[in-house]
């Protein structure tokens, strides 16, 4: 799966999270800039990203992660080939 696909999926993850199909996902949203999103979304948010990409997310990973370029980078390396 392309990068570009990737985030188009973890948009729409987001969007229907947060019940808002106008919210716009880049590269750099963050908790800082992505109102609702706290920690106790952000774990519901990983679990719904494990099961769209099919990958597993340690706890460790899960609490490094800053924004969505480090979420790409993440399931772009965890993907089956």
């Amino acid at each position: 799966m392309k990068e570009q696909e990737i985030l188009n999926d973890i948009q729409f993850i987001f969007r229907r999270f947060f019940k808002n199909d106008d919210l716009l996902v880049s590269k750099t949203s963050s908790a800082n800039n992505i109102k609702g999103w706290d920690s106790f979304s952000h774990m519901m948010l990983m679990y719904e990203v494990e099961k769209m990409f099919d990958i597993h997310l340690s706890l460790n990973e899960i609490i490094e992660l800053q924004n969505i370029a480090d979420l790409l980078a993440l399931i772009l390396k965890k993907q089956k080939p």
